[in-house]
Order: C-alpha cells, then sequence, then structure tokens
C-alpha cells in the first residue's frame, strides 16, 4: 500500500486507507504541543478533517509504503523523518486500542493477524493509555527525538 501524502491531505484519508489494508489496526497522530517528550489525550489529533499542512513540522509532500512485511516502528519513523509528524499505530483487543509501543519490531501482517485472532479475546472498552506507564517519554528520548534532531541537523549538548 502506498500513501501518498501532500498538504492538502486530510488525516481521515490516511486513517481511511491504513484501515482497508490492516482491519485490526488503526494509525493515530499526536502533536507535542509543550515540546515535553510526554503525550497525553488532548495531544492526540481528534480532528480528522486536519490537512497535513496545518500540523507538519517538515512541510513535504511524500509517499510512505506500508507493505505486509513493514515494521510498525519503521513506518513511525517514516512519518516523523518525512513530514514531522509522530504517529502511533495501535492495535485491536476486544473493545479495546491498545499502544504498539511494545510490539513496535512486530511486522503489520503479524500485528494484524494478532489482532484479528485476539478480536473476541476481551471485552474491555477502555483505551490503554500509554502516558500513566511512561512510555510516551521513553518512546520519545529514545527514538523520536534521535530521529527528529538528526533529520533537522540540530546538535544537542544535555547536561
Amino acid at each position: 500500500m502506498k500513501i501518498t501524502i501532500t498538504n492538502n491531505t486530510k488525516l481521515k484519508d490516511i486513517k481511511s486507507i491504513f484501515h482497508k489494508e490492516f482491519d485490526g489496526l488503526k494509525i493515530d497522530f499526536f502533536v507535542d504541543k509543550n515540546m515535553d517528550g510526554n503525550y497525553t489525550a488532548d495531544e492526540k489529533l481528534s480532528d480528522f478533517e486536519t490537512k497535513f499542512k496545518d500540523i507538519a513540522v517538515i512541510k513535504n509532500d511524500g509517499e510512505i509504503v506500508i507493505n505486509e512485511l513493514s515494521l510498525v516502528k519503521e513506518i513511525e519513523d517514516a512519518f516523523l523523518l518525512k513530514f514531522g509528524i509522530i504517529a502511533q499505530v495501535f492495535r485491536k483487543r476486544g473493545n479495546a486500542w491498545l499502544m504498539t509501543t511494545e510490539t513496535d519490531n512486530y511486522s503489520f501482517a503479524d500485528l494484524n493477524k494478532m489482532a484479528n485472532e485476539t478480536a473476541q479475546a476481551s471485552h474491555t472498552s477502555d483505551i490503554i493509555d500509554a502516558q500513566d506507564s511512561g512510555i510516551w517519554n521513553k518512546l520519545f528520548l529514545n527514538r523520536f527525538l534521535p530521529l527528529l534532531l538528526n533529520k533537522c541537523r540540530i546538535n544537542v549538548n544535555f547536561i
């Protein structure tokens, strides 16, 4: 699957294309409003009519190619490197959407299969909030921040 992104592409278009290909998965986008590396529910982009030009740090047109063998982390990293957008894949489990931070090394085929196999396994309606466990902070500091700094060629010395 190839997702072509222009400045006028809407989040709903990407989410729709993605979900049609991988029915047990979804993709969400975040903006770190206060640049602290911690993503909260209010930083999740919920207006799916939003256009990329309104949120992208890097304002380029481009493509994201996802196939069944692509790893989740590769695609999340591609959104960040090409557009400066924080993307996160979620896996369906019963009525809940689980953040895939622990399974980012899985292929989309494996993760989608896992989601479909466990679709009836859970009856909870709660969405797992990674903020509570500090996963977002670790994810930002260990993976997204170095990628973004490298892409922007910014040198930062931590004291």
